[in-house]
């Protein structure tokens, strides 16, 4: 068994985009924190709309696996960015200890924020954490492929991904913290010598799955039965289809609209040191349709129909589908695009289907690929020019 897109795509839009309205029919968790609002919205939904949001949804699911199926064999021969993007072991050890370092005295210096309840929520501080835990995710994805089990580099990486994992979920965050459970579980499963069987596969992921629970029930202050931990599984993909009940009851559905904030998104690749009011010129769906979100997570149903329209929304899957194979294709046999197409199956599952379009194309293509990129090639850089000083001494 391997881990795809295709498979983790499936279980996202089902619990993302199917499950909350499954849930919504039959009156399910109504007197749980929260969900008397969440159901006054989806009440208030019209019997037609619902009809075209089924449709809709069944056309995400047609065009995905339609372009995934019809790029499945398109591949290119591109010159391999292994030697490129080795990073040594010395400065790589450099680099990762000096992440390490940086990490703990962050968390040294917001330790009061931690596990102190979604009072506290700091999205700026989980932003930066978040990045950097990315970041790492990517790097240890492209330490085991190169084969660097026992080194320094991939051991601080580790450290580091533990500590940026643990002050997360310490601030609230879980989805970030599943970035790095999913890729490298799918490294274990796709890509280690010896794979993780299913058996195991499912074992872990029941087990991370209750810690993740108890974590939640925990932090929200509800006491430990099956009940509220049902809910804490369902509150996710129901909070977060809230975007998307006010946004199918609010207004009629545009077939075609401008994709306004999914191109100015790409100013968020911009860093805030630099461009400190960028969010000012970042274009948000909000701005031209009715809806709200009351916990800040868009659904991929309003993210897609707010920018495409629902004839051209559906068509972003599409291409989304055939890019995932066509990059999978590409990968093989590289380092670096393996350890990309990893991460960015991590994403699919969960971001892909809660988060708006400036957080998604920045890890796409910033997080995931142009930062650990320029820090690869440096640190491949550096390494190059220690052997050829060495060479050079010794020849001498």
């Amino acid at each position: 068994m391997k881990i795809s897109h295709n498979l983790l795509f499936l279980f996202g839009a089902t619990y993302y985009l199917l499950m909350p309205f499954f849930v919504g029919s039959f009156g399910y968790l109504y007197d749980m924190p929260g969900m008397s609002n969440w159901y006054s919205d989806f009440s208030s939904v019209p019997t037609e709309n619902f009809y075209i949001y089924y449709i809709y949804v069944f056309s995400i699911f047609l065009m995905f696996y339609l372009g995934s199926f019809l790029f499945a064999k398109v591949s290119l021969n591109i010159k391999k960015l292994n030697s490129l993007t080795y990073p040594g072991y010395f400065f790589g050890a450099f680099f990762s200890i000096s992440i390490f370092l940086a990490l703990l005295s962050i968390f040294i210096k917001n330790s009061s924020t931690a596990f102190s309840g979604y009072d506290t929520y700091d999205h700026e501080l989980i932003g930066m954490v978040g990045t950097v835990n990315v970041l790492v995710t990517f790097l240890c994805v492209h330490a085991l492929l190169n084969k660097m089990h026992h080194s320094l580099y991939l051991y601080f990486l580790i450290l580091s991904l533990l500590l940026s994992s643990v002050f997360l979920l310490g601030l609230g965050s879980r989805m970030y913290v599943l970035i790095p459970v999913v890729a490298l579980l799918t490294f274990k499963v796709n890509y280690s010598e010896k794979p993780m069987s299913v058996f195991r596969l499912f074992t872990f992921s029941i087990l991370f799955l209750l810690v993740m629970l108890l974590v939640g029930v925990w932090r929200v202050g509800l006491d430990f039965n099956f009940e509220f931990f049902v809910y804490i599984f369902l509150a996710e993909p129901i909070f977060t289809s809230w975007s998307a009940a006010s946004f199918l009851q609010t207004q009629e559905l545009p077939l075609i609209a401008e994709p306004y904030n999914f191109m100015s998104s790409f100013l968020n690749f911009v860093p805030s040191s630099v461009f400190p009011n960028k969010a000012d010129f970042i274009y948000k769906v909000s701005d031209f349709y009715r809806y709200h979100a009351p916990l800040g997570a868009d659904n991929i149903f309003v993210s897609t129909v707010g920018n495409f329209g629902l004839l051209v929304g559906s068509f972003y899957f599409f291409l989304l589908g055939g890019a995932l194979s066509f990059l999978r294709n590409v990968s093989k046999g590289d380092k670096f695009l393996t350890a990309y197409y990893v991460c960015i199956l991590a994403v699919i599952p969960f971001q892909l289907f809660r988060d708006n379009f400036a957080i998604l194309n920045k890890q796409f293509y910033w997080n995931m690929l142009f930062v650990p990129f320029m820090f690869l090639l440096v640190l491949g850089f550096l390494r190059v020019l220690l052997i050829a000083s060495y060479s050079r001494k010794y020849s001498v």
